[in-house]
């Protein structure tokens, strides 16, 4: 039935159509609302699974980077442990026909061959030292190393004169010995310090001895023979 103009249902209408349009938009906010929060919800869920993951592949990289680093310094070590210790190379000369010494190439200033009358004997000293030398504007006491050791002197027929001048603690000496054997390359585990069995004019002067093939090299002390009490009495 159609309304006449200013019914009095046209008021009530228009209130009704104001209220259905209030409650289609509370509607639609209130969905827009829903679906804002839940893509929000979705969005925090999603930024933390991404951070958790990320955390996780840093602490994954990190282990591994930390497992790498272990492994090359086990690698280190073990190859450091593999390596051979090794003495400063040593010059190996005969002390008397049946001894074997040995020197660190640190102390040793020089090796040469002499003639025996290039030794100038000196009066009222102890039979071990031979005399003097003249070297290179310098004076040495020339010193007869293996009676000094207790062993067997050198022959007195000898016209040539090994000689190995060594030095330590602003001191020198000339070392005469029968002969030089060459250098020689020694492995720290090889050499033995416990000296007791040695034979007593040795022990004052060993560092300790080289046993190879049931042959011994005794490796010296220059510091001692430098200062010992025989050469300064």
């Amino acid at each position: 039935m159609a309304l006449k103009k200013g019914s009095r249902r046209e008021p009530f209408l228009k209130a009704q159509t104001t209220k259905a349009s209030q409650r289609e938009a509370f509607t639609v906010l209130a969905f827009l609302s829903k679906h804002q929060h839940s893509c929000c919800i979705q969005t925090i869920a999603m930024i933390a699974i991404y951070s958790s993951c990320l955390l996780r592949f840093t602490l994954t990289m990190y282990t591994l980077s930390n497992n790498a680093a272990g492994a090359q310094d086990i690698k280190t070590n073990i190859s450091a442990s593999h390596q051979p210790k090794q003495l400063d190379t040593c010059l190996k000369f005969a002390i008397d026909p049946q001894t074997i010494g040995l020197l660190e190439s640190a102390s040793v200033q020089e090796v040469l061959t002499v003639n025996s009358t290039h030794i100038l004997p000196v009066p009222n000293k102890p039979s071990c030292i031979l005399g003097i030398i003249a070297r290179r504007r310098r004076v040495y006491w020339a010193i007869d190393l293996a009676m000094l050791l207790g062993l067997q002197p050198l022959d007195q027929d000898i016209t040539l004169y090994e000689i190995v001048i060594i030095s330590a603690q602003s001191l020198s000496l000339a070392l005469v010995v029968p002969s030089i054997l060459g250098v020689v390359h020694i492995q720290g585990d090889r050499l033995e310090h416990d000296v007791v069995l040695m034979p007593a004019t040795l022990k004052p002067y060993l560092k300790g001895y080289i046993n190879k093939d049931e042959k011994i090299s005794y490796l010296l002390r220059p510091e001692n023979i430098l200062r010992s009490t025989i050469l300064h009495s």
